[in-house]
């Protein structure tokens, strides 16, 4: 359908004894909406599209142009013509701020096309908002489900990354170490690696293996040296060692962290706590 580059007086002619149902209602203010917007963003972006020809392109455009209520008006408009649209759905739930009313657009993609290429994407998107609002056993449900429906997604080594966490504050450390661990064996990107690496001994520490726990804290403060958060770490290892009995070995760590990371919360704390070596 070609598009129309007039911007003259838009008239809309209605039938004299036409009677609205509430959805044709629904349908006009919506029409109205985007006539309004269409008008006000005019001299800012010329390739808004018009009213009369609202495609899933169009929306998708905006979207990705960050003409957030341009595009939630259009996906809106497309949603009541096509109450199933996956993509409207879908793109309706990245608009949306209110988390849960967003698990719902995710949702009923699932419902209605469980096969759609976005459907892997809207189900981390619901293991996401799951864990945000610590229901992680059911993160954990959802992150499974993707894995064992979507096995070629290229989002397995998020969904593993996320189920590893679920597990992790659903107190499960030895389930989610080893979903680490076969995350690890994927060569993923190194921000995932370093994350992977951390939440193993996070694991050690809280299945109370400390000693091991502060030997993979130690570890990976020598192996990702640079890396923003160190301090955090040393941290973690001597608060282990000392939990261990190894005070003596937890006030070199102290001192360690005191001279690598001074003017920090952590670099505080130990000088008030660490056990001087003698």
């Amino acid at each position: 359908m070609s598009e129309t580059k007039t911007h003259s007086k838009i008239a809309i002619t209605l039938p004299r004894y036409l009677t609205f149902t509430r959805l044709n209602w629904f349908r006009l203010v919506l029409y109205f909406c985007l006539v309004q917007l269409v008008y006000q963003n005019d001299n800012a972006d010329s390739t808004t599209p018009q009213t009369s020809s609202i495609s899933l392109e169009k929306a998708i455009t905006l979207y990705e142009a960050g003409q957030t209520d341009f595009a939630r008006t259009a996906f809106s408009l497309i949603l009541s013509e096509k109450p199933k649209e996956p993509l409207a759905l879908y793109y309706l739930g990245r608009l949306e701020s209110n988390r849960e009313a967003a698990k719902q657009y995710y949702l009923q993609v699932l419902l209605h096309e469980p096969e759609h290429s976005l459907a892997d994407d809207a189900l981390l998107e619901v293991s996401r908002i799951h864990f945000e609002f610590e229901r992680y056993d059911e993160a954990v449900h959802a992150c499974n489900r993707l894995l064992k429906a979507f096995p070629d997604s290229d989002l397995m080594d998020e969904c593993r990354f996320l189920l590893g966490h679920a597990l992790l504050a659903d107190r499960r450390p030895l389930l989610s170490r080893m979903v680490f661990q076969q995350l690890l064996l994927s060569e993923p990107e190194t921000m995932l690696v370093r994350s992977a690496h951390l939440a193993i001994a996070d694991s050690y520490r809280d299945q109370g293996d400390f000693i091991e726990a502060a030997r993979r804290y130690l570890k990976f403060e020598v192996k990702f040296s640079g890396t923003d958060g160190l301090q955090v770490v040393l941290w973690r290892a001597a608060q282990c060692l000392v939990e261990a009995g190894r005070e003596f070995e937890a006030g070199y760590v102290y001192q360690r962290l005191i001279n690598r990371y001074p003017d920090t919360p952590e670099a505080i704390r130990a000088r008030a706590e660490r056990p001087l070596p003698e």
